[in-house]
C-alpha cells in the first residue's frame, strides 16, 4: 500500500523497532468533527476513501493534549506504501501546501495503495517548560523516548509509535523550507548509500542534491527512516513563512512521479510537466561538501550573489555595513562552488551565516572514509542483512555506477582512478556455503534465517534488481503461474517470501535457471531461527584466501562452538571471492563463554563481531576499547592537527602575493552549454575581509578575517564515515 503522512519530528540516538501486528487504536473522542486515534494502522483503513484523523500525542504544560492532523487515502488495490512528512517545522509551509494539494487531487480509483498526510502546525522549535522554556529542534529528537523527562522526547515518540514506525512504509519524503530568514534553492538531502534512495533523487528533479554518505543528521526523520529500512529523502521547498506556488508546483510533480515510479499511480501524460522535469533534471548539481560565510561584524547586509550562482573564493558576496553606512566588511565564498542557500534578512548580529556554498570535494575526509561501526551486531540485524560491521549488499547495490556527483547535467562515467571506495558491483554477487571447504563435498545451497522459515519458504531479495524489483519479480510469478502459494512482502528486510504448499513446489522454483536483465535472479530457502544460534560477523580478510580463512575460522572457533554453516559473497560467473562480509552461524558448547574477539593468523589479527561481543579495537587490535575510544588514533589526530597548526602559522607570515593553489588538477568535463558553470580553480590570493573608512574594528587576525564557519547550518556539516568515491572538485 501506499501512504504519504505529514507530521512533526525530532532527534534520538538510536531505534527502538515497534510492534507491526498493532491495530488503530481509537480513543473515543471526537475533535473537530474527526476521530482521535494513539496508533494508526493503515489496514484498518477502508478501501476507497479519504479519512481524516486526529492522532493524539503528549500533554501541554497545563493538561491538554497536543494533536497531529492525519490526512488518509486509500485505494481500491494494494500496493506500495509512501510517507510524505510535512510541518515539523511550523513556520516551514510550502511542503504543507503540497501534501494538501496531493491529497485533494489524487483520485482513488488509480490508487494502487493507501495514501497518509498528517501535518502539525507548531511554532518553530518545541518549548520544554521543564527546561526554563528551553526550545527544541524536533527534527534532532527522532525516535523519541517515552521515558525521558522532557515532553519533546515524549512528543516525537508518540508519532514515532503511531505512525512511523508500525506501517512498513516502502519509501519516505520529509518536506522542509529552508530556516527562518534563508532561502534554499529546489534541495534534497540525501543518503546515497541507503537503497533506492538515488532514484528518489533523480525524480525530484531538484535543482541541489547534498550527498550524505552515511555522515546525515542523527534524530532527524529521513536518516531515522532510513536506519529502520525505509528509504528516505528531505526535500527542501524554498523559504519559510510564505507559500511559493513554484516550488509547492515542483513538490507536487515529484510525489505524482514518485508514486508512479513505486506503481502506486499512473504516470502524468501532460507534455509541459514532463517537458519541465526532463529540464530541471538536466540542471541538478549533485555536492558532497557544503560550508557557510558568516560575518565577523554586525550590521546590515547587502547581498551581491543568488542561489545557483557559480561563485570562486575571490566573489564579492555581500557587504557589510554600520549604522552610518560605512563598510565594515566584505563576504567571500568559503570554497569555489555554487551558493545554495542565503540570509534575506539585511539586519544580522556578528556570527551569523550570510551564504551557504556547495561544491564536490576532493579532501579525504569527504571523499573516502570507512562504513559506520557499531558496537556490537543484533541478531535481528543480521537476519535482516543489516550488518553494521560492513557494507550490506542491498547498500552496495544503491551506488549506480554512473550517478552524476559533478556538478552540471552530466552524467560522471568513469569514478576517480587511484581513490578508495566502492567500486564492486555487488549485483554481480551472491552469499554461497563455503562449509564444504572444511569438511569436503560438494557446495550447498546456503539458507537464511528469518521468521517462520522452512523448506516450504523461498525469499528473492529486492537488492540485486538495484530498484526495478517490482519488474524482476515478475519474472519469478510468471514462472510460477500453475503453482500454488502464499505471496509475502516484507519490505523493512526488502524481500520477497514465496510460502508452497511442499517442499517439491519449493525445490522445482530453486531449481529454474531465473534471469533478469542478463543475471541470474538470486532465491534461496528459509530456516527457523533458533536462539541458541550466533551469528558471528567478520568484516574484514582481506590479506588471507578464502580457503586458509575457512581453515582459520574452524582453528579458532572450533574449540568453542560448533560451526554450523560459513558464507561468503562470491561472484555468479566464476570463484571469485569477496575480502569481506563472511557471517559465520555458530552453537556455543557454553553459552555463558564468550567467543574470541580476533582470529590470530601470521599477519595480525582479524576483528569479528557478534552479539554480546566485548569491546576490541579495530585498529590497535587491543581488547577492552571500540575503535572511537582508541588512544592511539587520538594521539595521531593530536600530531595532526599540530602539523596542520604549524602549517597555518607558517602560511600567516608569507607575502599576500603567494598564490593559492588550485583545488583540482583533475580534467574537467565540458559544461560550457551547462546553466550551471564550473567554478574555475582561483589563482590569485584569498583577500581577507576589508575594513574601511577607518572603522574601528579589532586587529586581529581572527577578527579581521572573514569566518567561515557552521554557526545556524540547517544541518550541520559531518565529517563522512561511510563515503564512496566522488570525482574531482569542479572548482
Amino acid at each position: 500500500m501506499v501512504r504519504i503522512s505529514l507530521t512533526f519530528g525530532a532527534l534520538a540516538s538510536f531505534i527502538a523497532y515497534s510492534i507491526v501486528s498493532a491495530k488503530t487504536i481509537y480513543t473515543g473522542d471526537i475533535l473537530s468533527g474527526h476521530k482521535v486515534v494513539t496508533r494508526l494502522d493503515i489496514d484498518d483503513i477502508p478501501e476507497n476513501s479519504i479519512t481524516k484523523l486526529w492522532l493524539r500525542t503528549t500533554h501541554t504544560n497545563v493538561g491538554q493534549r497536543l494533536h497531529v492532523p492525519l490526512l488518509v487515502a486509500k485505494g481500491c488495490n494494494p500496493g506500495n506504501r509512501l510517507l510524505l512528512n510535512s510541518g515539523i517545522h511550523g513556520d516551514e509551509l510550502n511542503g504543507i501546501r503540497t501534501v494538501q494539494r496531493v491529497i485533494k487531487d489524487i483520485d482513488l480509483s488509480k490508487l494502487n495503495g493507501l495514501n497518509v498526510n498528517g501535518m502539525y502546525n507548531n511554532r518553530r522549535e518545541y518549548v520544554n517548560r521543564y527546561e526554563s522554556d528551553i526550545l527544541t529542534d524536533m527534527n534532532r529528537e527522532f525516535p523519541g523516548k517515552i521515558s525521558n523527562r522532557l515532553a519533546s522526547q515524549k512528543f516525537v515518540r508518540m508519532i514515532w509509535d503511531g505512525v512511523f514506525s508500525n506501517n512498513s512504509f516502502t519509501a519516505a519524503v520529509d518536506m522542509h523550507t529552508d530556516t527562518s530568514d534563508n532561502e534554499l534553492p529546489n534541495f534534497v538531502y540525501a543518503d546515497l548509500t541507503i537503497p533506492y534512495v538515488y532514484r528518489m533523487t533523480e525524480l525530484t528533479g531538484a535543482d541541489v542534491i547534498k550527498i550524505d554518505l552515511g555522515s546525515g543528521t542523527l534524530g532527524a526523520i529521513e536518516n531515522i527512516l532510513d536506519y529502520d529500512g525505509v528509504p528516505s529523502i528531505t526535500l527542501e521547498l524554498g523559504k519559510s513563512k510564505t507559500w511559493q506556488k513554484d516550488q509547492i508546483q515542483r513538490g507536487y510533480d515529484y510525489v505524482f512521479r514518485q508514486m508512479a515510479d513505486l506503481k502506486m499511480y499512473p504516470p502524468t501524460d501532460d507534455p509541459l510537466v514532463i517537458k519541465a522535469y526532463e529540464e530541471y533534471k538536466a540542471k541538478s548539481y549533485y555536492g558532497n561538501e557544503y560550508g557557510s560565510t558568516s560575518s565577523t561584524n554586525g550590521g546590515f547586509v547587502e547581498l551581491h550573489v543568488k542561489n545557483l550562482d557559480v561563485v570562486t573564493t575571490e566573489t564579492k558576496a555581500a557587504t557589510v555595513y554600520n549604522v552610518f553606512g560605512d563598510v565594515m566588511e566584505i563576504i567571500y565564498p568559503k570554497f569555489d562552488g555554487v551558493i545554495t542557500s542565503f540570509n534575506h534578512y539585511p539586519l544580522n548580529e556578528p556570527g551569523v551565516d550570510i551564504i551557504l556554498t556547495i561544491h564536490n570535494s576532493t579532501d579525504p575526509m569527504c571523499v573516502n572514509g570507512k562504513p559506520v561501526k557499531r558496537a556490537r551486531t543484533l541478531f535481528s540485524d543480521v537476519v535482516k542483512g543489516n550488518d553494521p560491521q560492513c557494507l550490506t549488499n542491498e547498500v552496495q547495490n544503491s551506488y549506480p555506477a554512473d550517478y552524476p556527483r559533478a556538478n552540471n547535467q552530466h552524467r560522471l562515467k568513469k569514478i576517480l582512478a587511484g581513490k578508495k571506495g566502492n567500486l564492486t558491483d555487488m549485483s554481480m554477487y551472491k552469499e554461497v556455503s563455503i562449509k564444504h571447504m572444511l569438511f569436503g563435498g560438494e557446495m550447498t545451497c546456503l539458507k537464511k534465517f528469518c521468521t517462520g522459515g522452512s523448506d516450504m519458504k523461498v525469499g528473492c531479495s529486492w537488492a540485486q534488481f538495484k530498484g526495478n524489483h517490482i519488474d524482476a519479480l515478475e519474472v519469478i510469478f510468471s514462472a510460477l503461474k500453475d503453482v500454488s502459494y502464499i505471496r509475502q512482502d516484507d519490505h523493512r528486510a526488502g524481500t520477497t517470501y514465496m510460502i508452497f504448499n511442499s517442499i517439491k513446489d519449493a525445490s522445482n522454483l530453486m531449481s529454474m535457471k531465473l534471469v533478469y536483465n542478463d543475471k541470474p535472479i538470486d532465491l534461496y530457502q528459509t530456516v527457523k531461527i533458533e536462539e541458541d544460534i550466533t551469528v558471528v560477523n567478520i568484516p574484514n580478510f582481506r590479506d588471507v584466501g578464502i580457503e586458509p580463512m575457512a581453515k582459520l575460522i574452524l582453528k579458532e572457533l572450533g574449540p568453542w562452538c560448533e560451526i554450523k554453516d560459513i558464507s561468503a559473497w562470491r561472484r555468479f560467473d566464476n570463484n571469485q571471492y569477496l575480502p569481506y562480509g563472511i557471517k559465520v552461524l555458530v552453537k556455543k558448547n557454553n553459552m555463558e563463554v564468550d567467543l574470541p574477539s580476533f582470529l590470530d593468523h601470521e599477519n595480525g589479527k582479524i576483528n569479528i563481531f557478534y552479539k554480546g561481543c566485548k569491546e576490541a579495537c579495530s585498529y590497535c587490535k587491543e581488547a577492552r576499547h571500540w575503535k572511537s575510544q582508541c588512544h592511539k588514533i587520538k594521539k595521531n589526530q593530536i600530531k595532526k592537527n599540530a602539523r596542520e597548526s604549524m602549517q597555518k602559522l607558517k602560511f600567516s607570515f608569507y607575502s599576500s602575493n603567494v598564490e593559492a593553489p588550485p583545488v583540482s588538477a583533475a580534467p574537467q568535463t565540458d559544461v560550457s552549454n551547462s546553466v550551471i558553470t564550473k567554478a574555475q580553480p582561483s589563482t590569485k590570493p584569498v583577500e581577507k575581509s576589508k575594513i574601511i573608512n577607518d572603522t574601528e574594528v579589532s586587529t586581529n587576525d581572527e577578527a579581521a578575517t572573514a569566518k567561515q564557519g557552521t554557526v545556524g547550518l540547517k544541518k550541520p556539516l559531518a565529517s563522512s564515515l561511510n563515503t564512496a568515491v566522488m570525482p574531482p572538485s569542479s572548482n
